[in-house]
């Protein structure tokens, strides 16, 4: 076989073969600014009735990220840089930082939590991740908009009509 040379060793007749071993850093993961949005009446309203004793989260997306050689990454903060509710006591005082990341960049609105998209309509975010093989990392901006609940409509639900008016029924 042509890499066995003709030096005899200890262990027979043996080449030396050169390796090339390129070594090459692992790029930090990148995010651009992304803009989520969600109903105030996602949150919770005790004071009539919708959820106010819940301690489930609500989902509201999905931050997606670049990293160039697949690995994965991890969020480790959701930091608030721009909007403030107030003390989180009601409808009127909505909350502060009603917001969280998962691990798995998923944002969360946090249990218990007010929105009132005429008080406050945006809360924006940095947020803090990396990969294994990097320090962490912020880039972009997370932006939550808070959009205002549907106008409720009355439709005539029987079609019954005068003078080319609708008609509307109220049950008590």
């Amino acid at each position: 076989d042509q890499h066995f040379g003709s030096t005899p060793s200890s262990s027979g007749f043996i080449t030396t073969m050169p390796i090339l071993v390129n070594v090459t850093n692992n790029q930090a993961p990148t995010m651009a600014s992304q803009v989520f949005s969600v109903n105030e009446s996602e949150g919770s309203f005790p004071d009539i009735g919708l959820g106010g004793s819940s301690n489930s989260v609500t989902t509201v997306g999905t931050i997606t990220t670049n990293d160039n050689e697949g690995d994965t990454v991890t969020f480790t903060s959701l930091s608030l840089t721009s909007g403030s509710g107030g003390s989180n006591t009601g409808q009127n005082d909505p909350s502060n930082n009603p917001f969280q990341v998962t691990s798995g960049g998923v944002i969360q609105l946090k249990s218990t939590q007010f929105l009132n998209s005429d008080i406050f309509n945006q809360y924006k975010y940095s947020a803090t991740y990396r990969d294994n093989f990097n320090a962490e990392s912020s880039s972009g901006v997370i932006t939550v908009n808070i959009t205002d609940d549907p106008i409720p409509t009355l439709t005539n639900n029987a079609g019954d009509t005068f003078n080319g008016q609708d008609l509307f029924y109220i049950i008590e």
